[in-house]
């Protein structure tokens, strides 16, 4: 690592490049042997030698494997390490995530490269405790980062946020937005959960809520929203919890309205539009799933409304124009939920007969 670090202004890229495979191979060692303050030690010499590459302003092939290399070497180290040391690696190296102004391409980067080594690092990691693995000193600039101006950097922090948040290997389950869902695996939610919900919860929704607000999101930032609020969910709903989760569809469904525009479908806000009714009916069908006392219900307003050939405006219109309602049946009770869904579903029915047929192909 001294010879790297020597090596750092006066060598090419590719020959730092070669050292940093050597490290990567080698620093396992080193994690057997590492204690207390020595481990930070070498983590930080990781992290400056990829903020050294940063401020060389260089982006060729060999500068950017150098540094991908470097992330490697620190993936390697961590491997070895106890878990609790993991989170102590993560939140130091959130403290060195630069706050970025406008301009600041090379802090930019720096970024960047800071939050795919923290990615790094927690794909090595098992959460058990959300409260464990989240604490404020690392949740809250998180989060903060969820808002950025720039898309790529918010996709990091979504990964990052996939990676801890799921404990039961759902991510693979979860392609993007749909109304069926299978093998999804979950246990009852601790007491522990319970309180790391109702202390980070008002955050977590919010910040959830609004990356979904950035002007220049797309497609993958959309799909790696609606992916982070269904692992929170499947996490964390229970009875305790589900009218947080309403709240947020309630949200989402208000948003959408927001950004309707004159033409309907037509420009970015109908785009977007659009993208936040499909991630706010794909997240109550999850919901549903979940949730049994109001599965049935939820599968049969969508089969009614595909079978009959509507388009998909009413479908999502349609789905969505009950989460008022559910929301105000849940503070009275699961059975008001279930009285409702018999009651709605046959009002349904008939309303549909009076609707003329539109083609859904392209759903």
């Amino acid at each position: 690592m001294s010879h790297m670090e020597g090596a750092n202004v006066r060598c090419s890229g590719r020959v730092r490049t070669a050292m940093a495979d050597v490290l990567a191979r080698v620093i396992d060692i080193a994690a057997g042997e590492s204690v207390g303050p020595s481990v930070l030690e070498i983590v930080n010499a990781l992290v400056g030698a990829l903020g050294v590459s940063v401020a060389l302003n260089a982006r060729d092939e060999d500068e950017v494997a150098y540094r991908e290399t470097l992330i490697s070497a620190l993936g390697e180290y961590v491997t070895h390490l106890p878990d609790y040391q993991k989170i102590e690696i993560m939140k130091f190296i959130m403290a060195k995530v630069p706050k970025v102004q406008i301009g600041e391409e090379d802090q930019r980067l720096l970024q960047n490269m800071l939050l795919k080594s923290l990615l790094m690092v927690g794909s090595k990691y098992r959460t058990v405790q959300l409260s464990t693995t989240f604490p404020l000193s690392f949740l809250g600039p998180l989060l903060m980062l969820s808002k950025e101006d720039d898309p790529e950097l918010r996709l990091l922090v979504h990964s990052i946020l996939h990676t801890l948040l799921d404990r039961h290997d759902n991510r693979e389950k979860l392609g993007g937005p749909a109304l069926k869902f299978e093998g999804i695996t979950r246990e009852s939610v601790s007491r522990s959960d319970l309180l790391f919900i109702r202390k980070t919860g008002p955050e977590l929704f919010s910040h959830t809520f609004l990356s979904l607000e950035c002007q220049n999101n797309g497609l993958r930032n959309m799909n790696a929203v609606w992916k982070t609020g269904a692992l929170l969910m499947i996490e964390l709903l229970c009875d305790d919890t589900l009218g947080d989760f309403l709240r947020l569809l309630v949200s989402l469904q208000d948003a959408a309205l927001v950004h309707s525009s004159p033409s309907g479908a037509s420009g970015d806000g109908g785009v977007t539009r659009i993208h936040l009714h499909v991630l706010a009916v794909s997240l109550l069908a999850l919901l549903a799933h979940l949730l049994p006392a109001l599965q049935g219900y939820a599968d049969k307003v969508s089969r009614i409304h595909v079978l009959l050939g509507f388009s998909f405006s009413i479908i999502v219109h349609s789905l969505l124009f009950n989460i008022n309602y559910w929301y105000a049946c849940i503070n009275r009770g699961l059975s008001s939920v279930n009285s409702f869904r018999s009651l709605h579903t046959r009002d349904l029915e008939t309303r549909n007969n009076s609707m003329p047929s539109e083609s859904c192909s392209a759903y």
